[in-house]
């Protein structure tokens, strides 16, 4: 029987439509400045590359569940502040992931942070979370906390005007990946979201 969770991934699908998208003009807007603004003022920064990417990723990017590994706590309260997350997901694996798996794997992979570890693979995430700067594109999960499921973490950015609430109020929630390298991630918008969704998400 399909889950609550996987028939709202469905309908998140099917209102979003299928790739190549045509978006509104005012979404590529919003995007376009917010590229500029880090480009005048974060020149060099690593995430610009997230900036650069993220209209196409909304126009030929897969819709899957994604949950937050860390996030600027700012996203979870009011504000006008725009802010970036890294996000736990899976791309190849996708119908056979469930919300509860990625909920567990994120706490596993924060529970990394600023710790030193044996495994090459968990001192790069370690290092990485510890960081806060530095963005991770399509970075695949250690396989000695994920064994049989594939997933990925990447860094990505919120625009709270695409946020229902303009804010995060909880850690699970529809992103859009391209499937084309780097693996840009940006979260779905929430007009795109089914209602069962949204009223889950202000609760």
């Amino acid at each position: 029987m399909q889950s609550e969770w996987a028939r709202m991934l469905e309908k998140c699908e099917a209102n979003f439509g299928d790739a190549p998208r045509r978006l509104p003009m005012s979404d590529r807007i919003d995007y376009l400045k917010i590229r500029l603004m880090w480009l005048v003022l974060m020149n060099g920064n690593k995430l610009n590359i997230q900036h650069r990417r993220a209209f196409r990723a909304l126009r030929k990017g897969i819709v899957v569940w994604g949950h937050i590994v860390q996030a600027n706590r700012l996203l979870f309260e009011t504000s006008e502040i725009n802010c970036p997350a890294n996000v736990v997901y899976s791309l190849e694996d996708r119908h056979k992931v469930t919300p509860e798996y990625l909920e567990q794997l994120a706490h596993q992979l924060f529970s990394l942070k600023g710790k030193r570890r044996s495994d090459p693979q968990e001192a790069k995430f370690s290092a990485n979370l510890a960081n806060e700067r530095t963005p991770a594109y399509g970075w695949p999960v250690p396989k000695s906390l994920s064994p049989d499921v594939r997933c990925r973490m990447s860094s990505t950015f919120f625009l709270r005007k695409f946020l229902p609430g303009q804010r995060l109020c909880g850690s699970l929630l529809p992103i859009v990946v391209n499937p084309e390298k780097p693996l840009i991630v940006v979260p779905l918008p929430g007009r795109y979201w089914p209602d069962e969704l949204l009223n889950h998400w202000v609760m």
